[in-house]
């Protein structure tokens, strides 16, 4: 049976600080989404990460800045990080993928 899934890292447990990353590679002001956006959503009941995920939902689709980012674009930017693993994280996702 073929295994299929797919990773986005919103914790920050693959790589440091992927979500800022993605901000960056699309022309947003991360330290304004960070500092200036986020947190008033937090004041009003959100959860944090719940309140960066709506915003990233948010700035997803034509037009806006993250554009309609595709599973391409998603692919695409995912290979630019493959320098930043924590030390063992490739390693420990080709033994999970033998087992």
């Amino acid at each position: 049976m073929a295994v299929i899934a797919v990773v986005f890292d919103f914790d920050d447990t693959l790589v440091p600080d992927s979500t800022t990353a993605l901000l960056e590679s699309r022309g947003i002001d991360a330290q304004e989404f960070w500092s200036d956006l986020a947190p008033p959503l937090v004041d009003d009941g959100y959860d944090p990460p719940l309140a960066y995920l709506r915003l990233l939902l948010d700035r997803i689709g034509a037009g806006r800045p993250l554009g309609e980012l595709s599973n391409e674009d998603l692919r695409q930017f995912g290979s630019g990080l493959d320098a930043a693993y924590f030390p063992g994280m490739p390693q420990m996702l080709d033994d999970c993928a033998r087992s």
